[in-house]
């Protein structure tokens, strides 16, 4: 049964209020390679006057409902293969509005992995899961039908465990009903709850008891800082790191650890009356939890499995329990009686210098660990009893949350009226009449709580997450583009400053055409001698050059620069009609270390490229802005949390709108620049570059 799937336009015309005959020559426009902007201003006759905005709604519509078209044809043939394809269900599957109710429609036929299920039908159980289901008669004894089931040779040993294969089935069975799952669907949604909680930190999280010196801990922290010099370029990283050591110290100890630890519990030193001291006597409160966490998983997994323990593991714990007994001496009786004279323990020997410092560093690991978390803990505060409606909880507070489970610092799950959902699943499948109803009701308690409900969560939060990037990804291109579109400032002088303590205030003058006129360093803090000498040459450079404006980057150390300029212009220079304005510096130092800031202006340090990139944002923003990587301007929502490639489609088409509303001028505009007009691409507009500095400017 050879089927095709195609996109149905009049649905996506519909959708988007929109007559068929406009979208239907939009589609062509763009299937022949033409850019949105181009459509938008040069084929508005085609589609009958369509703006940008509405041009890339169909755009995104019409790729939508080709990936859905796709994914129809391939379950189609998948289903076709196995011989299973009907007309009814090829006509419901070509009919499928969403792909949530497509998958629901093919999960029967899905390839499934090894599962209870598969294993049941395995050993031929599921004529009888059939039987149940149909009420047949030869049923009705439920026990003795599914005694002739037994069979050793299937490692099937008694009615047990047939029942059991057979109750597997029928979950499964279940648990793939289309409607079935639609109807919980909607309950969840419905009542569903976003619920978050702390995690508490794990044993390994607190620092080590091992006596040392303060000074060789901060010696090896210091040592730590320096290995970890380069992890902390951005939050996100930080929390990946962070996410990262967790499993490492949580899984399996790291190898420097376990030297430490071995000499914390061989060295551990004894009071003079030759009794233990209270940490060797006493366990940790960290041990105590611990070891209460694996009894109760042990005891878990033994109830699961319905295992009781050997009688090797009694008899070793009961003869343990007798020794600790006799060793325990009686009311009023000394322990010298039993033991006989108290021989005074040798003083251990000392750690050696290499174990000390082993230890040192173990602890002051565990010491940064602990104040890392500390401060994400802070971050998440908000969120470590939190519970809203998944109907009503705003995007920015999914991504937190998302992040917060990152990091694990959050557990988060989704609450909902589980007796809700029972009663509705039990009324569409359990008939009245059923022989077998309460046999089956717990079948479809298995099927809803094991298998239905957590797709259904995982689904929930999917969707959640993607509703809440896409939120993030449409506030990021909206400050983008504003941020693009801000007016330049033309004809004017500009004296750029990238603000610093340590390694000082970087200063660039710049010409009105953004070339570079003379640069230095200067100091707005520190002794009064050297911060006298850079009050002295910005002054100078000022006077120089001519300036009309001061560009100061909102780094580190602005305010205090912005006081010196400010107070510059009120006495020095209160003779000049001189501004100064503050500009955004996000994503300067990305482009001062990248291939084309390189490029672009190889004479300078990578420090000076960031000025000059800060002085050149006020005279033309659109220009310069466009060399860095959207994502990095920093306008965005939680924009390092959404997916990359999102992202970064929705801010190019952006970036794409914003020059070609623009303009730019070919005989200085830049390669990037050039890149983004409409016809043009990286490499012809790179072409263009090189013949206009080869041949001089176009005419």
């Amino acid at each position: 049964m050879g089927t095709s799937v195609s996109i149905d336009l009049g649905r996506v015309a519909h959708d988007l209020h929109l007559p068929l005959d406009k979208v239907q020559r939009t589609v062509e426009l763009l299937d022949d390679g033409n850019t949105v902007p181009f459509i938008t201003r040069y084929r508005k006759d085609a589609t009958g006057g369509l703006d940008e905005e509405q041009i890339r709604l169909i755009q995104d519509a019409v790729g939508k409902a080709r990936a859905l078209a796709e994914r129809k044809q391939t379950i189609l043939k998948s289903i076709e293969s196995q011989g299973k394809l009907t007309a009814e269900l090829a006509q419901r599957i070509q009919q499928a509005p969403s792909t949530k109710q497509l998958e629901d429609l093919y999960l029967p036929y899905k390839p499934k992995k090894q599962s209870l299920a598969t294993q049941a039908r395995e050993r031929g159980l599921e004529p009888l899961a059939r039987e149940i289901l149909d009420a047949d008669a030869k049923a009705a004894d439920l026990n003795a039908r599914a005694a002739d089931f037994v069979n050793p040779d299937r490692d099937v040993n008694n009615v047990a465990e047939v029942l059991m294969g057979v109750g597997h089935l029928i979950a499964e069975r279940y648990s793939e009903r289309a409607d079935v799952r639609g109807k919980l669907r909607r309950i969840m949604r419905s009542s569903g709850q976003l619920v978050s909680i702390r995690v508490e930190p794990s044993d390994e999280d607190d620092a080590t008891d091992i006596d040392l010196d303060e000074s060789a801990v901060d010696v090896a922290e210091t040592e730590l800082d320096e290995d970890d010099a380069g992890d902390d370029a951005s939050s996100s990283e930080v929390a990946a790191e962070e996410h990262g050591s967790d499993e490492q110290d949580a899984d399996e100890p790291s190898e420097e650890k376990q030297p430490a630890e071995a000499a914390e519990q061989t060295t551990e030193p004894t009071d003079s009356s030759g009794e233990p001291s209270a940490e060797a006597a006493e366990p940790t409160d960290g041990a105590s939890e611990s070891n209460a966490g694996e009894s109760v998983v042990s005891e878990t997994e033994a109830k699961e499995s319905g295992a009781e323990p050997s009688a090797g593991e009694t008899t070793v714990s009961a003869s343990l329990a007798a020794e600790s007994a006799d060793a325990i001496p009686a009311f009023g009786e000394s322990s010298g009686s039993l033991t006989g004279p108290v021989v005074k323990p040798a003083k251990p020997p000392k750690l050696s210098k290499q174990a000390r410092a082993k230890a040192a560093k173990a602890a002051a690991r565990a010491a940064k660990k602990l104040r890392k978390r500390q401060k994400l803990e802070a971050s998440f505060k908000d969120y470590f009893n939190f519970r809203e409606s998944i109907a009503k909880i705003p995007p920015h507070r999914v991504l937190a949350i998302n992040r917060g489970e990152r990091v694990k610092i959050l557990r988060v799950k989704i609450e909902f009226d589980t007796e809700q959902m029972l009663a509705a699943a039990t009324e569409m499948l359990i008939p009245a009449e059923q022989p077998h109803a309460d046999f089956l009701r717990g079948c479809l308690r298995d099927a809803l709580f094991r298998l239905i409900v957590p797709s259904l969560e995982r689904e929930a939060r999917r969707e959640l997450t993607d509703a809440a990037e896409t939120h993030a990804v449409e506030v990021f291109a909206r400050n983008l583009r504003k941020l693009l579109l801000q007016p330049p400032v033309r004809g004017r002088r500009v004296l750029a400053m990238d603000p610093g303590f340590r390694s000082g205030v970087k200063i660039v003058t710049l010409n009105e055409f953004g070339n570079v006129l003379a640069h230095a360093l200067i100091h707005v803090i520190g002794n009064d001698e050297r911060v006298a000498e850079g009050r002295a040459k910005l002054i100078e450079f000022i006077r120089t050059d001519e300036i009309d404006v001061v560009a100061i980057g909102n780094g580190t150390g602005c305010r205090e620069t912005e006081l010196m300029v400010a107070d510059v212009i009120a006495n020095e220079l209160a003779d000049r009609e001189l501004a100064y304005v503050i500009v955004n510096e996000a994503g300067a130092s990305v482009y001062s270390t990248s291939e084309l800031g390189r490029e672009e202006l190889p004479d300078f340090d990578a420090t000076q490229r960031g000025a000059i990139s800060i002085g050149r944002r006020l005279l033309d923003p659109l220009s310069e802005l466009v060399k860095i990587t959207p994502a990095n301007i920093g306008v965005g929502l939680y924009q390092h949390d959404v997916k990359a490639k999102h992202l970064q489609d929705s801010l190019d088409a952006v970036v794409e709108s914003c020059v070609n509303y623009v303009g730019v001028d070919v005989n200085s505009a830049s390669p990037a620049l050039l890149g983004y007009v409409s016809g043009l691409n990286q490499l012809t507009a790179r072409r263009l570059y090189q013949y206009r500095r080869e041949h001089g400017p176009f005419r």
